[in-house]
């Protein structure tokens, strides 16, 4: 049986290698389906820091490892770390500062986390996470009902699909 360091190997000197080596997207684009692929936690996370080593500073990966820490490995310090890397590339980047916002209030920092929801919001006024994300915050922090619905009715209005702001 081979371990997660040992089929990435594989994966390396494989035939498709030299194209994977040249074009480390090809590595995010596994990353972007490991929830599709019911990998186990530990390959996942390797496959991240694999990514990340070969592409450092790539926002896309940061942000989806950043979800992995925070959703999978119920890590937020992890994902604080990931997403303030990520945001020192792309300081405006709404998804960033919405998942940023959201681990800020993980960690009961409510006032940081207001701060970097209306950041989000201003790069994307209609960004329906960062606004679901910024609703939440506004109730089950501050209680305060009347603002967490407005944000949501403009998420809905945004976005009539997104299921978090039903």
């Amino acid at each position: 049986r081979q371990g997660p360091d040992d089929r990435f190997w594989d994966l390396l000197t494989s035939p498709a290698g030299p194209w994977i080596r040249s074009d480390p997207a090809g590595l995010e684009e596994r990353a972007r389906r490991h929830q599709v692929m019911q990998m186990a936690e530990s390959e996942q996370e390797n496959m991240y820091e694999s990514c990340n080593r070969l592409q450092p500073g790539s926002v896309d990966t940061l942000l989806r490892y950043a979800d992995f820490a925070a959703n999978v490995r119920k890590d937020p310090r992890l994902a604080q770390e990931l997403l303030e890397a990520a945001l020192r590339v792309e300081p405006g980047n709404a998804d960033g500062l919405a998942a940023y916002g959201a681990v800020l209030h993980t960690l009961q920092r409510p006032k940081e986390a207001q701060e970097v929801f209306e950041a989000a919001l201003e790069s994307d006024p209609a960004h329906p996470v960062a606004l679901t994300r910024y609703a939440d915050l506004c109730y089950r922090s501050f209680g305060d009902w009347q603002a967490a619905y407005g944000l949501y009715r403009t998420a809905l209005e945004a976005r009539p699909a997104h299921v978090p702001a039903l």
